[in-house]
């Protein structure tokens, strides 16, 4: 019984400790498709989903430090007209502006 009271408390304290991963970037002047891959490469837990040629347009220049995954891909979305929709572990990534001419800046 003692072993299973250890075993317990050690599952809860090992639980609590865990913290989500954090990742630094330093992107200039790359795709969105590019910044978002390499997200998607950095984390082996969270999973981020997008059409790559939806989003090659748009240009990305940011500084990541210490951010989590859903944070980063927030960040490099920027002010883009993104719609970022997480499920779970999955991060879904969409172009709202479905238009053959598109407004970037």
């Amino acid at each position: 019984m003692k072993q299973f009271i250890i075993l317990f408390l050690t599952a809860i304290l090992s639980l609590t400790t865990a913290q989500a991963q954090t990742v630094n970037h330093d992107f200039e002047d790359v795709s969105l498709s590019e910044a978002l891959l390499a997200l998607d490469n950095d984390c082996d837990t969270i999973t981020v989903n997008f059409v790559y040629d939806d989003l090659e347009d748009f240009r990305v220049t940011t500084t990541i430090r210490e951010a989590t995954i859903p944070q980063a891909v927030s960040q490099v979305c920027g002010y883009y007209p993104m719609r970022i929709t997480q499920f779970d572990t999955d991060i879904f990534v969409e172009c709202t502006q479905r238009d053959s001419v598109r407004f970037i800046g």
